[in-house]
């Protein structure tokens, strides 16, 4: 796997194969992923949207690949493949948010909306959770570990604390 680490410089770092295979079964428990999902990737798979393709494909489920995020395009894939879960950074769901057409999408389909790689404000985190229902699941993590080091469910996203929103 690769990390940008502080310094922003591409380092490589040796993951043991157990270790990514540890990382999926805590991400499919923690994540609440069933078999057979269908996750949609706008975000490159070399950072964190990466650590769900194992998990996803280990239990039946195929991930859906696009070059890049455009709203348009988002909420176009989701209703068209039925997308259950998502990876997207805190920029990318406000964009969301703010896009005309989000208010008449339809994102019934989606079980998961992972995010992480940045703080995400809690005003917009609860803007969210009404927009896309009890979905949210906020993940913190480096490449080293092999991935996650704090993980906020969709229970947590459904606590009025700010300290417990903000947290991460």
């Amino acid at each position: 796997a690769y990390t940008g680490g502080t310094t922003g410089r591409p380092k490589g770092v040796m993951l043991a194969n157990r270790s990514v295979w540890m990382q999926a079964v805590l991400l499919m428990a923690a994540r609440g992923m069933r078999a057979g999902m269908r996750v949609l990737c706008p975000t490159p798979i070399s950072h964190g949207a990466g650590a769900m393709i194992v998990p996803t494909l280990a239990s039946g489920g195929c991930i859906i690949l696009q070059r890049g995020f455009d709203p348009d395009r988002f909420i176009d894939a989701l209703q068209a493949q039925r997308a259950h879960a998502a990876f997207l950074v805190p920029t990318m769901i406000y964009r969301l948010l703010d896009h005309p057409r989000c208010a008449g999408a339809d994102f019934s389909s989606l079980e998961l909306l992972s995010y992480g790689a940045a703080p995400m404000a809690p005003a917009r985190i609860r803007e969210a959770l009404a927009r896309f229902g009890p979905v949210l699941a906020q993940s913190y993590g480096q490449s080293e570990c092999p991935s996650n080091i704090l993980h906020l469910t969709p229970e947590d996203h459904r606590r009025t604390d700010i300290d417990v929103l903000a947290s991460a």
